[in-house]
């Protein structure tokens, strides 16, 4: 799960000396879900951190409630071990993938293009094949998540005041909007650098091979219209809409839209929609199994309570609408120089399909300790989807 999975997001490297020496040099840290339960004995709060050795075998967790440590063999081992990965599902499935992705990247991108781009405009058509969809599917997100009640609400054991507190601080943290690979240039001097470099966590290696290939696409489509964005009214109008939002976050978008600028937007964005939401919004991997994880704990259980992993399975099943697929052709959208809009849009795309094939091509190739095919493009969606 932490490695090779949804997990991936947290794992960082052990800082605490003494814990590194003890536990190992990895950990992962869900503190932020650890909040008071409604007034109901039979659940417990959440929030761990889960500690790795340099194989990445999980070599011990903390509970933040019981403030106890457990490690293998010991007689709560499972429980305390389901708990940690419902702590990392819960923050992950609030944080990463409903707040993060759907509300603070896909929705400021569909409701700024509708409002800045003509329809014909070329990066409207540029954003038309990773926006589809994306309106309803992220009111669905937003009725699964927000409200008071809400079904992902009623999943968890959390009181509403605590639980918008974890949304708010959830958006205002959110880095998504910066590029992946100056994110992960963060940790070239790291034992989580040095894994990377090993080919030993996929989460890094092919995360910023998949962002380069859309950093391609995204420079030759803009490249071949000719356009600069900073003589263009509603590009600049587009960007400064979009940085204006992510000034309430972890990562504000450079103040002028440039080319570089643009390119570099669209980039990460494309990047967050298709290879990253992949990547945090299976949850089906982890709801589908009673005794994989959940969005609440029960006492010393190593596993779901019946009724919140009816939930989880009921938000899952009512949100996956359907997108294309990203390997697609999508000939009767793109121009063709006779159907009204230009030639450059499909052979702009073709390229990228054939580029897209062969990097999926050499990802079936890999090998590693685990699946991880996130960032492999068979496997991806134009578009958000839950």
């Amino acid at each position: 799960m932490f490695f090779y999975g949804i997990g991936s997001v947290l794992v960082r490297p052990q800082e605490n000396s003494g814990l590194r020496r003890k536990y190992g040099p990895f950990v992962a840290d869900t503190g932020i879900v650890h909040r008071e339960t409604r007034d109901n004995p039979g659940f417990r709060p959440l929030g761990a951190k889960v500690f790795f050795d340099s194989d990445q075998n999980v070599t011990g967790v903390y509970d933040y409630y019981k403030k106890k440590y457990y490690v293998p063999g010991d007689c709560d081992w499972e429980a305390a071990k389901f708990m940690a990965k419902t702590s990392a599902f819960t923050l992950i499935t609030f944080k990463h993938h409903l707040m993060w992705v759907h509300h603070m990247v896909s929705s400021v991108v569909v409701f700024n293009k509708v409002k800045f781009l003509p329809p014909d405009h070329p990066i409207r058509r540029l954003l038309t094949m990773f926006t589809l969809r994306a309106s309803r599917v992220n009111i669905l997100a937003n009725f699964a998540l927000i409200p008071d009640h809400s079904p992902i609400h009623r999943a968890t054991a959390i009181p509403y005041e605590e639980y918008s507190s974890l949304l708010e601080v959830s958006a205002r943290t959110n880095p998504l909007w910066q590029p992946f690979p100056d994110y992960v240039d963060k940790f070239e001097n790291t034992v989580l650098g040095k894994l990377a470099e090993e080919d030993k966590f996929p989460f890094f290696t092919l995360g910023v091979d998949y962002w380069h290939v859309v950093q391609k696409f995204v420079h030759h489509w803009v490249e071949e219209t000719g356009m600069n964005p900073m003589s263009d009214g509603p590009t600049k109008a587009f960007y400064r809409a979009v940085r204006k939002v992510t000034k309430q976050t972890a990562f504000k978008l450079p103040r002028r839209p440039t080319y570089e600028n643009l390119v570099t937007m669209l980039t990460q964005f494309i990047w967050v929609v298709t290879g990253f939401h992949e990547l945090v919004g299976t949850v089906v991997e982890y709801t589908r199994d009673i005794k994989r994880c959940a969005a609440r704990a029960t006492e010393d259980s190593a596993v779901s309570d019946m009724q919140a992993w009816l939930l989880g399975l009921s938000v899952t099943a009512t949100t996956s609408l359907r997108v294309p697929a990203l390997m697609n052709e999508f000939e009767n959208f793109f121009g063709n120089g006779t159907n009204g809009y230009p030639a450059y849009e499909s052979e702009v795309w073709g390229d990228f399909q054939e580029v897209l094939s062969d990097f999926s091509s050499e990802l079936d190739e890999k090998s590693f300790r685990y699946p991880f095919g996130m960032f492999n493009p068979k496997y991806l969606e134009s578009s958000v989807s839950v």
